[in-house]
């Protein structure tokens, strides 16, 4: 019999990075629009589709607090977001 791993080894990594997944967009999309051009400095092309792709991930390696920052204003645009 091999030995039991201790209680220490057995237990979850906890999440340091997390990423902001852009859900839908709702009804205001443009706004929805500037908020990625601002957040991820891109042309209103590339803004534009990226929001028309979703469910899509918008920024990734964020910690909590960035990452929960960023989906409240996305929220408070309209739109549906979430934390993975």
């Amino acid at each position: 019999f091999s030995e039991l791993p201790s209680p220490g080894e057995l237990a979850p990594q906890k999440q340091t990075e997390f990423s902001l997944n852009l859900i839908n967009a709702g009804n205001t999309k443009i706004a929805i629009i500037k908020l990625v051009r601002e957040i991820l400095a891109f042309d209103l092309k590339s803004s534009k589709d990226l929001v028309d792709a979703v469910p899509k991930i918008i920024k990734d390696g964020l910690s909590l607090d960035e990452a929960e920052a960023l989906k409240s204003r996305f929220i408070s645009a309209g739109a549906e977001a979430s934390i993975i």
